[in-house]
């Protein structure tokens, strides 16, 4: 099992990048572990791309469709928001040696709450694992 971000989820249902080594990765996986903060982001980068003219709303409703039938199913294990994990976010982020941000602590102190390591394509969220020692991945 493994803790995929939002940079991972939106790659996986919007043509990015990285969306072929995405796609081969989740698609080779029993377990992926999301939470709800995933969720809210994942719909709030497809907003942006219908506003950047990215893609269109149609494709934004289509994309939505198929995350929703996913979230529905048994495609992704959502772990829960815990109080503590705003704790460990909050020390993360005060050790003041990473640029973490707000909820990019969120998602790395829930993947190390429930001892699974993060996946994700954003530098800057695998650089502060590093420096704070978390197992993470960098696609």
């Amino acid at each position: 099992m493994f803790y995929a971000d939002t940079s991972i989820v939106v790659s996986y249902y919007c043509a990015e990048e990285k969306s072929s080594e995405v796609e081969k990765l989740l698609t080779s996986s029993d377990d992926i572990a999301i939470s709800k903060l995933v969720e809210l982001e994942f719909y709030s980068a497809l907003s942006r791309k219908v506003r950047e003219k990215a893609i269109s709303a149609k494709d934004a409703h289509r994309i939505s469709s198929q995350f929703e039938l996913h979230m529905k199913g048994d495609y992704f294990t959502v772990i829960q928001i815990e109080p503590s994990h705003f704790a460990i976010a909050r020390n993360f982020i005060s050790s003041f040696d990473n640029a973490l941000r707000s909820l990019d602590a969120l998602h790395l102190a829930t993947a190390f709450s429930n001892n699974i390591p993060i996946v994700t394509s954003d530098m800057n969220l695998a650089k502060s694992a590093g420096l704070l020692e978390l197992d993470y991945r960098l696609i």
